[in-house]
């Protein structure tokens, strides 16, 4: 079945082959060791929904983009330019790349939501929401 896994895997793919990226995690935010300074730029995958339709499934997902900012600021738009370049890259290629040739199709993103050290570490980067449909190929009896 082109479900969960094949498609978290693929977004995984997407973006640990990103030269903006060091490291990719998915499922419970507080679950990420933030405080490891080597795995920024991290981004993180959490699947909000899946609606299992006839021919596909459509899953809602939200991912978060995010490195560490310099004490004095003066990388936060250096920061904020790459990682909104990484989600680009991933919406395209879900919208008419190499992803949308492996079956996923692209339903609805949100803007890209702004994420100033909201966490206690001093990190930016952004977050947005997509909607995808994938083919639904799972046999009944």
């Amino acid at each position: 079945m082109k479900g969960f896994f094949y498609a978290i895997n693929r977004i995984e793919e997407q973006l640990t082959a990103d030269v903006n990226i060091n490291t990719v995690t998915n499922g419970r935010r507080d679950e990420i060791a933030l405080d490891n300074k080597v795995i920024y730029p991290l981004a993180h995958i959490i699947v909000n929904t899946i609606n299992p339709l006839e021919i596909v499934n459509t899953m809602s997902v939200t991912l978060s983009v995010i490195d560490l900012v310099f004490q004095d600021n003066s990388n936060s738009n250096d920061v904020f330019n790459s990682l909104a370049t990484v989600v680009n890259r991933l919406i395209e290629s879900l919208r008419r790349g190499k992803m949308h040739d492996d079956y996923f199709e692209l339903q609805s993103v949100t803007p890209m939501t702004r994420i100033d050290d909201q966490f206690t570490h001093k990190v930016n980067g952004w977050e947005v929401t997509f909607d995808f449909a994938i083919h639904n190929d799972t046999g009944i009896e």
